[in-house]
């Protein structure tokens, strides 16, 4: 694929219809971008790559578009649900050349884990899996993006035993607080239960019955 960036995409695709583009060439178009799709069935990348650069260097200078444009030439390959590893390319007389990979469209909480597996090429460890889920650290399963484990701060109780411990008042935030998670709702009775019953203002603990 070629991207365009800061150019008009009512005439560029105006003008690159007269390079004999198809309608379904044209992956995205907005104010300021263009991508477009470069066939398996072009006889020569490179060729078609100048084409599109002499036609938006006509549209340019004809137009009068006073702004700096850039291009790249890429490829996306999907690793999952919306996510992709980039390969962005070089243009040369011979051919594309590879340049680098990049992640494009990975979640924060996913890079490591992605980043590791798809652009360093090494075995994961249990540190490439870890990430933070609502107070608590998770570990992401090295087949899936399901969670294999979470680990509980210490001082807190689990999931398991907040809902058999305090059920009524598990089954009363979910109630009344709406929106709220399982997981959101067992940190919030971790803050209830850690806090002074007498004075409601520090953690369980303090010293609020000698005060003067």
């Amino acid at each position: 694929m070629l991207r365009f960036g800061k150019i008009s995409s009512v005439d560029a695709v105006k003008g690159l219809y007269r390079v004999t583009f198809e309608e379904d060439d044209f992956v995205f178009i907005s104010h300021d971008e263009l991508i477009v799709r470069l066939r398996p069935d072009h006889i020569l990348a490179v060729n078609r790559v100048n084409v599109l650069l002499s036609s938006v260097g006509l549209i340019i200078k004809n137009e009068n578009i006073d702004m700096p444009t850039h291009y790249k030439v890429f490829k996306n390959e999907g690793i999952g649900a919306g996510m992709c590893v980039q390969t962005e390319y070089n243009v040369k007389m011979g051919g594309l050349s590879e340049k680098y990979d990049t992640l494009f469209k990975i979640p924060g909480n996913k890079f490591f884990k992605y980043f590791k597996t798809h652009i360093l090429k090494e075995p994961l460890d249990r540190r490439d899996l870890m990430f933070m889920s609502d107070g608590e650290i998770a570990i992401w399963n090295v087949e899936d993006d399901s969670v294999a484990e979470r680990l509980t701060p210490e001082g807190e109780l689990s999931m398991e035993e907040v809902q058999s411990e305090y059920p009524f008042l598990f089954r009363k935030l979910k109630k009344e607080v709406a929106g709220m998670s399982d997981l959101q709702v067992r940190k919030a009775i971790n803050v209830f239960l850690n806090t002074c019953s007498t004075c409601h203002n520090d953690e369980v603990g303090c010293h609020c019955w000698n005060d003067e």
